[in-house]
Protein backbone atom coordinates (compact mmCIF):
# COMPACT_ATOMS: atom_id res chain seq x y z
CA UNK A 1 0.00 0.00 0.00
CA UNK A 2 1.89 3.79 -1.06
CA UNK A 3 -1.21 5.28 1.15
CA UNK A 4 -3.49 5.27 4.21
CA UNK A 5 -6.72 6.57 3.62
CA UNK A 6 -9.20 6.64 6.60
CA UNK A 7 -13.23 6.83 5.72
CA UNK A 8 -15.10 9.68 4.90
CA UNK A 9 -16.45 11.48 8.01
CA UNK A 10 -19.82 12.99 8.35
CA UNK A 11 -18.80 16.34 7.43
CA UNK A 12 -16.97 14.14 3.87
CA UNK A 13 -14.09 14.87 5.10
CA UNK A 14 -11.13 11.85 4.82
CA UNK A 15 -7.74 11.91 5.48
CA UNK A 16 -4.75 10.04 3.03
CA UNK A 17 -1.73 9.69 3.88
CA UNK A 18 0.36 9.95 0.29
CA UNK A 19 3.90 7.88 0.74
CA UNK A 20 4.80 7.20 -2.60
CA UNK A 21 5.87 10.21 -5.24
CA UNK A 22 3.86 8.98 -8.03
CA UNK A 23 0.99 9.26 -5.93
CA UNK A 24 1.69 12.67 -5.01
CA UNK A 25 2.16 13.42 -8.74
CA UNK A 26 -1.52 12.34 -9.42
CA UNK A 27 -2.41 14.61 -7.72
CA UNK A 28 -0.48 17.52 -8.88
CA UNK A 29 -3.53 19.46 -10.09
CA UNK A 30 -5.46 18.78 -7.08
CA UNK A 31 -2.47 20.03 -4.80
CA UNK A 32 -2.31 23.59 -7.37
CA UNK A 33 -5.96 24.04 -6.62
CA UNK A 34 -5.57 23.88 -3.20
CA UNK A 35 -2.21 26.36 -3.59
CA UNK A 36 -3.74 28.84 -5.30
CA UNK A 37 -7.28 29.16 -2.68
CA UNK A 38 -4.77 28.68 0.19
CA UNK A 39 -2.34 31.43 -1.00
CA UNK A 40 0.46 29.17 -0.21
CA UNK A 41 4.06 30.26 -0.59
CA UNK A 42 6.39 29.81 -3.52
CA UNK A 43 8.00 26.61 -1.50
CA UNK A 44 4.50 24.92 -1.13
CA UNK A 45 3.98 24.89 -4.56
CA UNK A 46 4.11 21.50 -6.53
CA UNK A 47 6.39 22.76 -9.10
CA UNK A 48 8.77 23.54 -6.21
CA UNK A 49 8.68 20.24 -4.36
CA UNK A 50 9.11 18.74 -7.37
CA UNK A 51 12.43 20.65 -8.30
CA UNK A 52 13.54 19.54 -4.67
CA UNK A 53 13.15 15.69 -5.22
CA UNK A 54 14.24 16.19 -8.99
CA UNK A 55 17.29 17.33 -7.82
CA UNK A 56 18.02 16.14 -4.19
CA UNK A 57 18.46 13.05 -2.81
CA UNK A 58 15.44 12.55 -0.22
CA UNK A 59 16.01 10.69 2.50
CA UNK A 60 13.88 8.56 4.47
CA UNK A 61 9.73 8.37 3.42
CA UNK A 62 7.78 10.59 2.01
CA UNK A 63 4.43 11.67 4.07
CA UNK A 64 2.07 13.78 2.66
CA UNK A 65 -0.94 14.60 5.03
CA UNK A 66 -3.76 15.77 2.75
CA UNK A 67 -7.14 16.40 3.76
CA UNK A 68 -10.24 15.83 1.59
CA UNK A 69 -13.55 17.07 1.53
CA UNK A 70 -16.49 15.38 -0.58
CA UNK A 71 -13.64 14.74 -3.33
CA UNK A 72 -11.54 18.01 -3.28
CA UNK A 73 -8.47 18.69 -1.27
CA UNK A 74 -8.63 21.01 0.67
CA UNK A 75 -5.29 21.20 3.31
CA UNK A 76 -2.00 19.68 3.13
CA UNK A 77 1.13 19.34 5.02
CA UNK A 78 4.15 18.31 2.46
CA UNK A 79 6.53 15.76 5.33
CA UNK A 80 8.52 13.45 5.57
CA UNK A 81 9.58 10.34 7.73
CA UNK A 82 13.66 9.89 8.28
CA UNK A 83 15.95 8.67 10.80
CA UNK A 84 17.99 11.36 12.51
CA UNK A 85 20.15 12.18 14.68
CA UNK A 86 18.35 13.99 17.86
CA UNK A 87 21.49 15.40 19.41
CA UNK A 88 25.43 15.04 18.27
CA UNK A 89 26.30 14.42 21.82
CA UNK A 90 24.90 10.59 21.45
CA UNK A 91 25.50 10.34 17.97
CA UNK A 92 23.59 5.87 18.03
CA UNK A 93 20.27 7.50 18.96
CA UNK A 94 18.47 8.38 15.45
CA UNK A 95 14.68 8.31 16.51
CA UNK A 96 12.32 8.30 13.83
CA UNK A 97 11.85 12.19 13.05
CA UNK A 98 8.87 14.39 11.05
CA UNK A 99 10.61 17.14 8.89
CA UNK A 100 9.32 18.80 6.20
CA UNK A 101 9.43 18.19 2.37
CA UNK A 102 13.17 19.82 1.44
CA UNK A 103 16.63 20.08 0.84
CA UNK A 104 17.06 22.81 3.52
CA UNK A 105 18.88 24.37 0.80
CA UNK A 106 16.53 27.49 0.37
CA UNK A 107 13.25 28.31 1.36
CA UNK A 108 11.06 27.24 4.13
CA UNK A 109 8.01 24.50 5.67
CA UNK A 110 4.70 25.65 4.81
CA UNK A 111 1.04 24.09 5.76
CA UNK A 112 -1.81 25.28 3.21
CA UNK A 113 -5.32 25.34 4.11
CA UNK A 114 -8.37 26.55 2.73
CA UNK A 115 -10.14 27.20 5.40
CA UNK A 116 -9.81 27.39 9.16
CA UNK A 117 -12.15 23.59 9.85
CA UNK A 118 -9.37 22.30 7.51
CA UNK A 119 -6.72 23.69 9.12
CA UNK A 120 -7.46 22.32 12.71
CA UNK A 121 -8.24 18.56 10.67
CA UNK A 122 -4.47 19.07 8.97
CA UNK A 123 -3.44 20.28 12.02
CA UNK A 124 -4.80 17.24 14.56
CA UNK A 125 -3.87 14.38 12.05
CA UNK A 126 -0.16 15.67 11.61
CA UNK A 127 -0.13 15.85 15.86
CA UNK A 128 -1.75 12.44 15.32
CA UNK A 129 1.17 11.23 13.23
CA UNK A 130 4.20 12.43 15.23
CA UNK A 131 3.02 11.04 18.07
CA UNK A 132 5.59 9.00 20.19
CA UNK A 133 8.33 10.64 17.29
CA UNK A 134 10.56 13.60 16.92
CA UNK A 135 8.71 16.31 15.18
CA UNK A 136 11.74 19.13 13.77
CA UNK A 137 10.49 22.16 11.34
CA UNK A 138 13.84 23.62 10.52
CA UNK A 139 12.10 26.73 9.35
CA UNK A 140 8.71 27.43 9.67
CA UNK A 141 7.45 31.05 9.12
CA UNK A 142 5.61 32.52 12.00
CA UNK A 143 1.74 32.67 11.59
CA UNK A 144 -1.71 31.52 13.02
CA UNK A 145 -1.57 28.35 11.94
CA UNK A 146 2.16 27.97 12.98
CA UNK A 147 1.06 28.78 16.52
CA UNK A 148 -2.07 26.23 16.25
CA UNK A 149 0.26 23.69 15.34
CA UNK A 150 2.76 24.55 18.60
CA UNK A 151 -0.64 24.44 20.87
CA UNK A 152 -1.90 21.37 19.52
CA UNK A 153 1.36 18.94 19.93
CA UNK A 154 1.96 20.32 23.40
CA UNK A 155 -1.70 19.49 23.95
CA UNK A 156 -0.73 15.98 22.81
CA UNK A 157 2.13 15.44 25.12
CA UNK A 158 5.00 16.81 23.15
CA UNK A 159 8.09 18.82 24.91
CA UNK A 160 8.33 21.94 22.18
CA UNK A 161 10.93 24.13 21.91
CA UNK A 162 10.48 27.20 19.11
CA UNK A 163 13.71 29.55 18.71
CA UNK A 164 14.41 31.97 15.78
CA UNK A 165 16.40 30.93 12.79
CA UNK A 166 16.32 34.10 10.85
CA UNK A 167 14.13 37.00 10.04
CA UNK A 168 13.12 37.90 5.94
CA UNK A 169 13.07 40.75 4.20
CA UNK A 170 10.39 41.66 2.16
CA UNK A 171 9.50 45.29 0.00
CA UNK A 172 6.19 45.30 -0.39
CA UNK A 173 3.07 47.83 -1.35
CA UNK A 174 6.26 50.44 -3.43
CA UNK A 175 4.06 52.06 -6.18
CA UNK A 176 7.56 53.09 -8.14
CA UNK A 177 11.32 52.53 -8.06
CA UNK A 178 11.50 56.33 -7.15
CA UNK A 179 9.47 56.98 -4.03
CA UNK A 180 11.02 53.14 -2.96
CA UNK A 181 14.78 54.58 -3.10
CA UNK A 182 13.22 58.19 -1.64
CA UNK A 183 12.47 56.13 1.45
CA UNK A 184 16.28 54.09 1.81
CA UNK A 185 18.43 56.26 4.78
CA UNK A 186 20.88 58.42 3.72
CA UNK A 187 23.60 56.23 3.52
CA UNK A 188 22.28 53.40 1.78
CA UNK A 189 21.35 56.19 -1.00
CA UNK A 190 25.00 57.28 -1.18
CA UNK A 191 26.37 54.10 -1.27
CA UNK A 192 24.32 53.28 -4.26
CA UNK A 193 25.13 56.12 -6.01
CA UNK A 194 29.28 55.74 -5.42
CA UNK A 195 28.60 51.97 -6.66
CA UNK A 196 26.31 53.05 -9.87
CA UNK A 197 29.61 55.55 -10.43
CA UNK A 198 32.37 53.01 -9.79
CA UNK A 199 30.63 50.55 -12.84
CA UNK A 200 29.98 53.18 -14.89
CA UNK A 201 33.50 54.11 -14.81
CA UNK A 202 34.05 50.52 -15.63
CA UNK A 203 31.81 51.06 -18.63
CA UNK A 204 29.30 47.94 -16.95
CA UNK A 205 25.99 47.14 -18.65
CA UNK A 206 22.97 46.23 -16.78
CA UNK A 207 20.81 43.36 -18.43
CA UNK A 208 17.28 41.94 -17.12
CA UNK A 209 16.55 38.65 -18.63
CA UNK A 210 14.20 36.05 -18.80
CA UNK A 211 16.07 33.25 -16.61
CA UNK A 212 13.77 30.08 -18.36
CA UNK A 213 15.59 30.40 -20.72
CA UNK A 214 19.00 27.73 -20.05
CA UNK A 215 21.99 30.11 -21.36
CA UNK A 216 21.25 32.60 -19.27
CA UNK A 217 21.34 30.02 -16.45
CA UNK A 218 24.33 29.27 -17.95
CA UNK A 219 25.34 32.84 -17.33
CA UNK A 220 25.13 32.73 -13.68
CA UNK A 221 26.44 29.20 -13.05
CA UNK A 222 29.95 30.79 -14.57
CA UNK A 223 29.85 33.88 -12.25
CA UNK A 224 28.77 31.64 -9.32
CA UNK A 225 31.76 29.90 -10.01
CA UNK A 226 34.10 33.16 -8.96
CA UNK A 227 31.98 33.59 -6.00
CA UNK A 228 33.17 33.43 -2.81
CA UNK A 229 29.67 30.99 -2.22
CA UNK A 230 30.93 28.56 -4.59
CA UNK A 231 34.23 28.08 -2.81
CA UNK A 232 32.00 27.94 0.50
CA UNK A 233 30.11 25.06 -0.99
CA UNK A 234 26.70 26.74 -0.77
CA UNK A 235 26.41 28.71 -4.64
CA UNK A 236 24.49 27.82 -7.30
CA UNK A 237 27.28 26.16 -9.20
CA UNK A 238 28.90 24.44 -6.45
CA UNK A 239 27.59 20.90 -6.28
CA UNK A 240 25.58 19.00 -9.06
CA UNK A 241 22.54 18.84 -7.28
CA UNK A 242 22.57 22.53 -6.62
CA UNK A 243 23.00 23.08 -10.26
CA UNK A 244 20.83 20.60 -11.18
CA UNK A 245 17.85 22.39 -8.82
CA UNK A 246 17.90 26.02 -10.30
CA UNK A 247 18.12 24.91 -13.67
CA UNK A 248 14.93 22.88 -13.19
CA UNK A 249 12.91 25.54 -11.15
CA UNK A 250 13.71 28.17 -13.76
CA UNK A 251 12.67 25.78 -16.33
CA UNK A 252 9.40 26.36 -18.27
CA UNK A 253 8.61 23.25 -16.85
CA UNK A 254 8.05 25.39 -13.70
CA UNK A 255 5.13 27.11 -15.06
CA UNK A 256 3.42 29.06 -13.11
CA UNK A 257 6.44 30.02 -11.81
CA UNK A 258 8.65 32.26 -13.75
CA UNK A 259 11.98 33.52 -13.17
CA UNK A 260 14.13 36.76 -14.15
CA UNK A 261 18.03 37.37 -13.98
CA UNK A 262 19.75 41.10 -13.40
CA UNK A 263 23.36 40.28 -14.88
CA UNK A 264 26.08 43.29 -14.56
CA UNK A 265 28.52 42.67 -17.26
CA UNK A 266 31.73 44.15 -18.04
CA UNK A 267 33.26 44.57 -21.72
CA UNK A 268 35.47 41.50 -20.16
CA UNK A 269 32.18 39.64 -18.97
CA UNK A 270 29.73 38.97 -16.82
CA UNK A 271 30.80 39.92 -13.20
CA UNK A 272 27.48 39.91 -10.83
CA UNK A 273 23.87 38.34 -10.79
CA UNK A 274 20.52 38.18 -9.15
CA UNK A 275 18.07 35.82 -9.81
CA UNK A 276 14.40 36.11 -8.80
CA UNK A 277 11.25 33.56 -8.95
CA UNK A 278 8.23 35.36 -9.79
CA UNK A 279 4.77 33.53 -9.12
CA UNK A 280 1.56 35.24 -7.77
CA UNK A 281 2.88 38.82 -8.31
CA UNK A 282 5.33 37.97 -5.54
CA UNK A 283 9.31 38.36 -6.54
CA UNK A 284 11.47 36.23 -4.59
CA UNK A 285 15.50 37.07 -4.91
CA UNK A 286 16.29 33.69 -3.82
CA UNK A 287 20.44 34.01 -4.91
CA UNK A 288 22.83 36.89 -5.31
CA UNK A 289 26.40 36.07 -6.60
CA UNK A 290 29.39 37.89 -7.75
CA UNK A 291 32.99 38.08 -9.26
CA UNK A 292 35.08 38.43 -6.23
CA UNK A 293 37.47 40.09 -8.50
CA UNK A 294 35.37 43.44 -8.74
CA UNK A 295 33.76 43.27 -5.02
CA UNK A 296 34.72 47.00 -4.38
CA UNK A 297 32.66 47.56 -6.39
CA UNK A 298 29.12 46.14 -4.59
CA UNK A 299 28.18 44.51 -7.38
CA UNK A 300 26.03 42.09 -5.57
CA UNK A 301 23.60 44.97 -4.36
CA UNK A 302 23.93 46.56 -7.65
CA UNK A 303 22.34 43.39 -8.90
CA UNK A 304 19.27 43.13 -6.62
CA UNK A 305 18.88 47.16 -6.89
CA UNK A 306 18.81 47.41 -10.48
CA UNK A 307 16.66 43.91 -10.92
CA UNK A 308 14.23 45.21 -8.52
CA UNK A 309 14.22 48.85 -10.24
CA UNK A 310 13.28 46.65 -13.58
CA UNK A 311 10.42 44.67 -12.07
CA UNK A 312 8.85 47.33 -10.41
CA UNK A 313 9.09 49.82 -13.39
CA UNK A 314 8.42 47.26 -16.19
CA UNK A 315 6.32 44.54 -14.38
CA UNK A 316 4.70 46.28 -11.99
CA UNK A 317 5.94 44.59 -9.12
CA UNK A 318 5.32 45.72 -5.83
CA UNK A 319 6.25 42.94 -3.51
CA UNK A 320 9.69 41.45 -2.80
CA UNK A 321 10.81 38.62 -0.76
CA UNK A 322 14.78 38.18 0.01
CA UNK A 323 14.02 34.92 2.13
CA UNK A 324 16.65 35.96 4.58
CA UNK A 325 17.88 38.90 6.43
CA UNK A 326 21.57 39.47 6.35
CA UNK A 327 23.63 42.42 6.67
CA UNK A 328 23.56 42.77 3.12
CA UNK A 329 19.79 42.29 2.14
CA UNK A 330 18.58 44.36 5.46
CA UNK A 331 18.98 48.18 3.49
CA UNK A 332 16.40 46.77 1.20
CA UNK A 333 13.52 46.11 3.91
CA UNK A 334 10.22 47.39 4.47
CA UNK A 335 9.39 45.32 6.34
CA UNK A 336 10.71 41.39 7.91
CA UNK A 337 8.97 38.08 9.37
CA UNK A 338 10.06 36.13 11.61
CA UNK A 339 11.39 32.05 10.86
CA UNK A 340 11.46 29.65 13.43
CA UNK A 341 12.96 25.97 14.52
CA UNK A 342 10.27 24.05 15.81
CA UNK A 343 11.55 21.15 17.54
CA UNK A 344 8.99 18.51 19.38
CA UNK A 345 9.83 15.41 21.02
CA UNK A 346 7.45 13.48 23.53
CA UNK A 347 7.77 13.94 27.18
CA UNK A 348 8.54 10.15 28.24
CA UNK A 349 11.29 9.00 26.48
CA UNK A 350 15.00 9.24 25.71
CA UNK A 351 14.78 12.47 23.56
CA UNK A 352 13.15 14.26 26.64
CA UNK A 353 15.60 13.01 29.19
CA UNK A 354 18.76 13.75 26.85
CA UNK A 355 17.16 17.77 25.82
CA UNK A 356 16.30 18.12 29.77
CA UNK A 357 20.66 17.51 30.62
CA UNK A 358 21.28 19.37 27.61
CA UNK A 359 19.17 22.48 28.94
CA UNK A 360 20.19 21.90 32.60
CA UNK A 361 24.45 22.39 31.18
CA UNK A 362 23.81 25.29 29.50
CA UNK A 363 21.93 26.62 32.31
CA UNK A 364 24.80 26.02 34.52
CA UNK A 365 27.31 27.43 32.36
CA UNK A 366 25.41 30.46 31.59
CA UNK A 367 24.49 30.04 28.31
CA UNK A 368 20.39 31.15 27.55
CA UNK A 369 18.24 29.62 24.90
CA UNK A 370 19.71 27.46 21.86
CA UNK A 371 21.19 31.14 19.82
CA UNK A 372 20.65 30.77 15.68
CA UNK A 373 22.27 28.33 14.11
CA UNK A 374 25.43 30.39 12.44
CA UNK A 375 25.21 30.54 8.58
CA UNK A 376 28.31 30.99 6.42
CA UNK A 377 29.52 34.32 5.65
CA UNK A 378 31.68 35.83 3.43
CA UNK A 379 33.72 37.45 5.46
CA UNK A 380 34.64 34.15 7.02
CA UNK A 381 35.44 32.51 3.78
CA UNK A 382 38.01 35.19 2.67
CA UNK A 383 39.58 35.63 5.68
CA UNK A 384 40.05 31.84 5.65
CA UNK A 385 41.48 32.09 1.87
CA UNK A 386 43.63 35.28 3.17
CA UNK A 387 45.47 33.23 5.48
CA UNK A 388 46.01 30.91 3.63
CA UNK A 389 47.57 32.52 1.43
CA UNK A 390 49.34 34.12 3.82
CA UNK A 391 50.85 31.35 4.28
CA UNK A 392 52.07 29.80 1.23
CA UNK A 393 54.10 32.57 0.63
CA UNK A 394 55.75 32.24 4.10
Amino acid sequence: MTSDTSPPGSNGEQVRIIREWADFEAIAGDWEALHASARGSLFSSFEWLAAQSAAFAQEGELHVVSIWRNGRLVAAAPLRRVRRQFTKHLPIYNPETFVYFSCGYTGFFDLLAEDRAAGQKLIETVANSARGHVVDLETMPRSAITDALCNKLQERGFRLTRAERFESVIIDGESSYDSYIASRKSSFRKSIRKADRALKDQDAKFELLDARDPTVVSRCFKISQKSWKDKAGVGIAARNDHRSFVARITSPESAPTTAAAGIISLPAGDIAFALFLIRNGVAHGLWTEFDEAFQETSPGKMAILLTVKELMSHRSIQRFDFVRRTHFTYPFNDDVYGVDRILAYPRVGIANVLQSGLDLSRKMIGIRGKGRRKSVRRKDVVDRDSEESDNSVT
